[in-house]
């Protein structure tokens, strides 16, 4: 899916990836307490929030398209695709009436002969079909005979193929399909054990299905002559991924609902002569379940995420700013080097702007390698050289700015010298990925110079072109692939909302880092042109990033936004100082672990880690490994 770069998805299913296509008279997805953390009243959704067509659609780079039931009433949305998924519903007919997969199919098959979908915009497609399981819970309640089990496994496997042959013949260039997940993890089956374990011989039955699936797929991959048309998403692995380790997704509750009847007669929503008759956890975005069938928002979000595995890149080299250095700043200047950063990792100060790691150590976590070593360690540690090199300096940016450390420039010909004495060869810088991070120093500087609001287009313009200059050298000298971060939202940090004592952004700062990054952009999608390869040069939406934890925090375990953790006891000082009698003039908040920013410019490792878990979902992330 990573080369189609496409332009519309349809979605079919059930209540996994049904989006709002269920009457307002129907129970669960268009009542309270659905939908109380996105967007923040229910939207036909089953869940609390978002569900995994969301995130489909954002890793893929699109909107979520719409419901089918609103396709008339948003037919400027319709190039996002539709969403033909309905809960309840299956491959075949289920316990309620709802249409089956067939019947969705077929209403993308009249859309098409109506025109409104054109051969063009089909071959720009992708299709994804959500399979929860609702086909074998009819099964179980209609005939119930687990040695009927397999050949209604084959036949459902069968069923779903012919649908993905059938949708593909529509025109639709990739075709997608979800696993289905471990049912014997749902609460009613983990409640039997307590919530301490799950039904393994439901989940057997369910593995079978899915190795069933993936053999079918397989198979008609072969057919068309083609390993990527159609794909599975093993879904399941990904439930278990989190249950079997919830703590690596911020999960703590993983069995039980979120959502639940006060008793056994009523269900999540259920009301009674106008009164509640369900409760609600304190903290869904910790819990993995909402109701007894469907995740939570960040269930679905863990879901999606891309897990980290080892990759064909053995070697990271980074270049840029304290967004990512790792150690290059010298320990007799602020910040890095000083108590109490690195308190969270490793425990003290280790040369990084933050409590603990920054996003380099998770791009390279990612990629399956180590945090590249600093360049200015290199002669010491010369075993780790071969996990790459970071040249990043904290303070620093494509020009000269305040700080004495070298800039960009520089820090690429420190690699370039590398080069030329073999420390690097030709092999290792093709398997080996670039990060860079302009983080906004040279802005700071431009105002510091008291550059003017009116001269700032043409600044900014002159930083991105020397950006895009930067990232041709680096590929020139042979490395594969050249990431860059778009610059986060500068109104946001701590600095700025000072002013309104932590309270809101500078929408003004805002708007020129949202020109800064079109402009960005646009040089990548230029250079990619002319490299005849749209994955060489890629953006990494930080703005974005940032601003969906921020205005999300408690999705992401955070409590304090805008607040940073660690600052100076008056403005004269700031995190780290101390006086000439060595006594500290900082206070630190009680938990970083709950605060997204550090001190007034950089996020706290748990903020980092938040940054990180929405850029899993996004298509930038996932077109590194390729």
């Amino acid at each position: 899916m990573q080369y189609l770069s496409p332009t519309t998805l349809f979605v079919f299913g059930d209540s996994y990836a049904d989006t709002g296509n269920l009457k307002l008279s129907e129970p669960c997805s268009w009542k309270d307490p659905y939908g109380v953390t996105f967007p923040e009243k229910p939207s036909g959704r089953f869940s609390n929030g978002r569900v995994l067509t969301d995130y489909i659609a954002r890793y893929l780079g699109l909107r979520s398209p719409g419901p089918y039931k609103l396709w008339k009433l948003m037919k400027h949305q319709l190039h996002n695709g539709i969403n033909f998924a309905y809960g309840g519903s299956g491959v075949f007919d289920t316990l309620v009436n709802r249409p089956n997969m067939t019947i969705q199919i077929s209403y993308l098959e009249q859309l098409i002969k109506e025109g409104v979908y054109t051969t063009s915009s089909l071959n720009k497609s992708v299709a994804y079909l959500s399979i929860c399981g609702n086909d074998y819970t009819t099964f179980m309640i209609k005939d119930g005979s687990t040695k009927n089990y397999p050949s209604f496994i084959a036949s459902m496997v069968n069923q779903t193929a012919m649908n993905m042959r059938r949708i593909h013949s529509l025109g639709v260039r990739k075709v997608a399909v979800g696993g289905i997940p471990p049912l014997g993890c749902l609460p009613p089956f983990t409640g039997l054990y307590s919530y301490k374990q799950c039904n393994n011989t439901l989940n057997n039955f369910i593995a079978i299905h899915n190795h069933q699936l993936n053999q079918a797929v397989t198979k008609l991959n072969q057919q068309v002559k083609d390993q990527s048309t159609f794909l599975v998403f093993d879904i399941y692995e990904s439930f278990m991924s989190v249950l079997n380790n919830p703590s690596k997704s911020n999960i703590k509750e993983k069995f039980k609902a979120c959502c639940d009847g006060i008793s056994i007669r009523y269900i999540c929503g259920s009301v009674e002569n106008n009164v509640k008759k369900y409760k609600i956890c304190d903290h869904p975005e910790s819990t993995f379940f909402w109701d007894g069938l469907h995740p939570t928002q960040a269930g679905f979000r863990v879901e999606a995420r891309l897990q980290p595995h080892a990759t064909s890149y053995q070697k990271l080299f980074v270049f840029g700013d304290s967004y990512v250095d790792t150690g290059n700043t010298r320990i007799d200047q602020p910040g890095s080097w000083k108590n109490p950063y690195g308190i969270t990792f490793p425990g003290k100060p280790a040369g990084r702007f933050s409590d603990g790691r920054v996003i380099t150590d998770y791009i390279a976590k990612f990629l399956g390698l180590k945090s590249p070593l600093p360049y200015k360690f290199r002669k010491f540690i010369p075993q780790n050289l071969k996990y790459g090199m970071n040249f990043a300096y904290g303070g620093t940016g494509v020009f000269d700015t305040s700080s004495k450390n070298p800039n960009m420039t520089i820090q690429i010909d420190f690699f370039q010298e590398l080069i030329k004495e073999n420390v690097y060869t030709a092999s290792d810088l093709s398997k080996s990925v670039a990060l860079v991070s302009v983080a906004g120093n040279d802005y700071n500087f431009y105002l510091a110079r008291n550059g003017s609001i009116q001269g700032f287009p043409s600044f900014i313009a002159s930083v991105v072109n020397q950006t895009a200059t930067n990232l041709l050298r680096i590929q020139s000298l042979g490395v594969k692939k050249i990431v860059v971060n778009g610059l986060q939202p500068l109104g946001c940090l701590p600095e700025t909302t000072a002013s309104s004592s932590f309270q809101k952004c500078n929408s003004t700062f805002n708007d020129l880092v949202l020109l800064h990054n079109n402009l960005l952009n646009q040089a990548v999608t230029k250079l990619n042109q002319e490299t005849k390869n749209q994955t060489t040069f890629i953006v990494l939406d930080l703005y974005d990033s940032f601003l969906s934890v921020l205005n999300h925090p408690s999705s992401n375990n955070i409590k304090d936004a805008l607040e940073p953790c660690c600052v100076g006891i008056s403005s004269q000082y700031f995190c780290g100082s101390v006086d000439e009698n060595n006594v500290k003039k900082y206070k630190v908040c009680d938990n970083p672990k709950s605060a997204f920013f550090w001190d007034l410019l950089h996020p706290t490792q748990a903020g980092w880690l938040a940054v990180y878990n929405e850029l899993q979902t996004t298509k930038a992330l996932q077109q590194i490994r390729y």
